[in-house]
């Protein structure tokens, strides 16, 4: 009857292992841009000795192109006149 008992323990010990696996999903992390496409991801954690699968996954967002500024910086200090600018280093 003890020697039953035991193998009953080892046996849910190893199904309990199965069903651990992998911890739920992550919430997305915020996208690395905010127009022009950027990248968000999830993470999971491995609950087990070894996990099958992958720990990370990736999706595309704000795919939306950015709006094209009206004028550049460049342009509204100079008054859109092309400036070349040399610089003379001494040896």
């Amino acid at each position: 009857m003890r020697f039953l008992l035991l193998v009953t323990c080892v046996f849910q010990f190893e199904a309990r292992a199965d069903v651990l696996g992998w911890a739920g999903w992550s919430p997305w992390t915020p996208c690395s841009k905010t127009c022009g496409g950027g990248v968000s991801q999830q993470l999971r954690r491995c609950l087990d000795v070894k996990c099958s699968g992958i720990s990370v996954r990736f999706r595309v967002c704000n795919a939306k192109e950015c709006d094209k500024p009206s004028r550049t910086a460049r342009e509204t200090v100079c008054g859109g006149e092309t400036i070349l600018s040399k610089q003379q280093v001494a040896f």
